[in-house]
């Protein structure tokens, strides 16, 4: 009878830990998802959005080069 008593003891303390464990794995997810979204909130560096700034210039002159071949093309065709 003492067996059992220690061995549901330990499966209690197991128990224990286990939802201790999934409580804290819980809360790391939490703060996990919370820096994330710190994270993707930050304003991006300087640099990182003069050469955003720079690759959408160069698309549009590639963009209006582009349009202007085009125009050129029909007017041949004409």
């Amino acid at each position: 009878m003492a067996k059992r008593k220690d061995s549901a003891k330990k499966i209690d303390a197991e128990r224990q830990r286990i939802e201790q464990i999934e409580i804290d794995l819980e809360q790391k997810f939490v703060e996990l998802k919370d820096a994330e979204k710190k994270f993707s909130e930050q304003p991006k560096s300087k640099e990182f959005l003069e050469e955003v700034e720079r690759i959408k210039d160069d698309e549009m002159k590639l963009k209006n080069a582009k349009y202007e071949k085009d125009e050129k093309i029909e007017g041949e065709d004409l």
